[in-house]
């Protein structure tokens, strides 16, 4: 019983200590891999919805409200500062909700887009979610704790493919149309 217990502990710390080898190999060296596709957008839009202290419109949404959405005719009309949140929609719903978390003043007004409102309040795509997020500590509040089994799970394929673009020097590529963080405007 002391041999299999030593054995257990043994594998049990080599398996902890490669885990936190990958994951540093992955902060240190992959970096952020995605930071011009669309997904990256969303650092822009929490950083305009942070700096507006003013009342304030914030739409919230799938990508209907991304593409859908003219934020500049609806600022002029009603004459207050817009901020559009419209992001992928395999995000789900409390993702979306998630980014006006602490960011909602006295005076603004929310509106919420969703396209499907029979999710079950967790992502759709926990992949996708690393792809947003990357490295960018800033964000971490998106995730759910119920969605923390799910993001653990998706790490390893997400921080394979960081590791290989950046040795194959293909990651951070200036995307072109309308995916791409360079597509999105002010609002």
């Amino acid at each position: 019983m002391k041999r299999f217990l030593k054995k257990t502990i043994f594998f049990s710390g080599l398996f902890i200590l490669s885990f936190m080898i990958f994951v540093g190999i992955d902060i240190f060296y992959s970096g952020n891999q995605y930071l011009n596709n669309y997904q990256a957008s969303v650092i822009d839009k929490i950083q305009r919805l942070e700096s507006i202290k003013e009342p304030k419109i914030i739409l919230v949404g799938n990508s209907n409200v991304a593409f859908g959405i003219n934020s500049k005719m609806i600022e002029d009309a009603l004459g207050m500062p817009v901020v559009n949140l419209g992001l992928h929609g395999a995000m789900g719903n409390t993702f979306h909700e998630n980014m006006i978390k602490g960011n909602v003043n006295p005076g603004d007004i929310v509106v919420i887009c969703h396209s499907d409102f029979g999710d079950d309040g967790t992502l759709g795509d926990p992949g996708l979610a690393w792809i947003t997020i990357e490295k960018h500590k800033e964000l971490y509040y998106l995730i759910s704790p119920q969605d923390y089994p799910s993001m653990l799970k998706a790490y390893p394929r997400y921080a394979m493919k960081c590791l290989g673009m950046k040795i194959k020097h293909s990651g951070n590529g200036i995307a072109g149309g309308s995916y791409s963080r360079q597509a999105f405007n002010e609002y």
